[in-house]
């Protein structure tokens, strides 16, 4: 442990190799969670209570690098061994104990994700203060005066509550340390795909994440010049690195142009299943099995299907209404019209931090109640609407080669597979022989589910060829051929 030996190397050897075992045990457990659906009830309390112990192991030792006082982490370690022993001198509750499906236990799941993130926040915190030291990496956090009447102190607490979250949420290590979790669970899921674009899809997504998510704008380009680099510096939109400021006016608007062009071409699967860190943190093994729980929960089942539920419409008009107050303000502030700020913040930048630093964390965390993909379902994601928007009146759709097999497959695995829930594409299958929704991001599970090999995608690359006469390539999956389809 870092704090057994008062030694600048062994801190940072034991910060990063220590790290690195948690990360790695972090690995295991969601594999064994994948693999084994049905749990030991007492073994899966077991775990929980591990995990709060990791999560205060990690919250003590970023409290100890910070104030150089050890008692939550001695606190934590003490923890570990009374949980260890407890289990190795019960053994008997652990055989009689009733097997349970943890995918049917949305509280259980919603403590396990809430412990997980809670333990990954503080480790990433450990590994920034370590990088960056603490000083310097702290004093990157600037926090509001708590004074004045009760309402101002709240809206202060709130605010330094929000930043202080999305200084770690939104710091390099932290996505460095997720991109090893979750990328590992994508590598497993490579390994278990069959469709070929799928497969591919999958390893560029890797490859996005880490390149052009973390090591471009946090390693390799100066943090002064992101502004006015489209794509990259500005990849989210509106607020990601700078105010809307006529100075940064050609990073922001050809952000939008090369996103608007993609999507309009291929799909906001370049976005929202490609670029977006969080198409990794949704596709690995582990997390893609939750989508159950967008068919068993109240709330998912609400947001089901490729309707604009009310949920969307009230949550969508909110964002929208908050981006366009934030930009405005922020642009007028940046042109001394006005003076307007978030407590010394640029707006468009705070709600930038507050939606995809903050919130997004939050809705994440929600999947046992409201089911994967949140940032899709419930419209909280206006970068991601965009596109989706965009896409929905461009090239790409899914198609089917036989209407008939839809018609007769028994099963209809498609609408089962989708993690965004659109429980309306057999219908539309059926009824056009395509699918085409706004909500669709070209996931694939439903190309990757087909036992007919009945579905495929189609974007510009398929319009082409179909107006150049070339012979359109066809999906290969050794499942069940089209002549065991299914008889009247």
């Amino acid at each position: 442990t870092p704090t057994a030996i008062a030694n600048t190397r062994w801190e940072e050897v034991s910060v990063y190799v220590g790290g690195s075992m948690m990360t790695a045990m972090f690995i295991y457990v969601f594999d064994y969670l994948y693999k084994h659906r049905r749990l030991n009830s007492v073994f899966g309390e077991y775990i929980f209570r591990l995990l709060v112990v990791y999560t205060l192991m990690m919250g003590g030792l970023f409290l100890w690098m910070v104030t150089r006082q050890p008692a939550l982490f001695d606190v934590s370690i003490v923890g570990e061994m009374l949980i260890y022993f407890d289990g190795v001198l019960s053994p008997l509750r652990y055989a009689e104990s009733k097997q349970r499906s943890w995918l049917l236990e949305p509280s259980w799941t919603f403590r396990m994700l809430v412990a997980i993130f809670a333990a990954e926040f503080f480790m990433g915190g450990v590994f920034d203060l370590e990088y960056y030291g603490a000083h310097t990496f702290l004093s990157a956090l600037t926090l509001a005066p708590l004074m004045g009447n009760p309402l101002n102190v709240a809206g202060a607490a709130a605010y330094n509550f929000v930043e202080a979250f999305s200084l770690i949420t939104g710091s390099a290590w932290y996505l460095v340390m997720m991109g090893a979790e979750m990328g590992s669970l994508v590598v497993f899921r490579i390994r278990e795909v069959k469709v070929r674009e799928t497969r591919i899809r999958l390893t560029l997504m890797l490859l996005a994440y880490f390149a052009y998510a973390v090591l471009l704008p946090y390693f390799v380009i100066p943090s002064r010049k992101l502004p006015n680099i489209p794509f990259v510096g500005q990849a989210m939109g509106i607020g990601t690195v700078s105010p809307v400021a006529p100075a940064f006016a050609f990073g922001i608007v050809t952000t939008y142009l090369i996103y608007g062009a993609l999507s309009l071409l291929f799909g906001a699967r370049v976005l929202c299943s490609g670029t977006c860190t969080a198409a990794t943190m949704y596709q690995g093994t582990f997390y893609d099995a939750m989508k159950s729980f967008n068919r068993t929960t109240k709330t998912g089942r609400k947001l089901l299907g490729s309707r604009i539920t009310k949920t969307y419409k009230a949550t969508s008009t909110l964002v929208w209404i908050s981006l366009v107050v934030a930009a405005t303000a922020s642009y007028l502030n940046s042109v001394g019209v006005v003076h307007i700020t978030v407590y010394g913040q640029d707006a468009a930048q705070f709600l930038y931090s507050f939606y995809f630093n903050f919130l997004w964390y939050i809705v994440f965390m929600l999947i046992p109640f409201i089911g994967t993909y949140g940032c899709v379902t419930t419209g909280m994601c206006h970068w991601g609407m965009t596109n989706q928007w965009i896409s929905r009146l461009g090239f790409f759709r899914l198609k089917v080669r036989d209407r008939e097999l839809c018609v007769k497959c028994p099963t209809k695995d498609c609408s089962r597979a989708c993690p965004v829930g659109l429980t309306d594409m057999p219908g539309q299958f059926i009824a056009k022989g395509e699918f085409r929704a706004s909500k669709c991001i070209g996931v694939g599970d439903c190309v990757e589910s087909c036992p007919y090999g009945n579905i495929y995608f189609y974007d510009v690359r398929n319009w082409l060829r179909e107006k150049l006469g070339i012979k359109p390539r066809t999906t290969t999956i050794h499942m069940i051929q089209l002549k065991d389809s299914p008889k009247g």
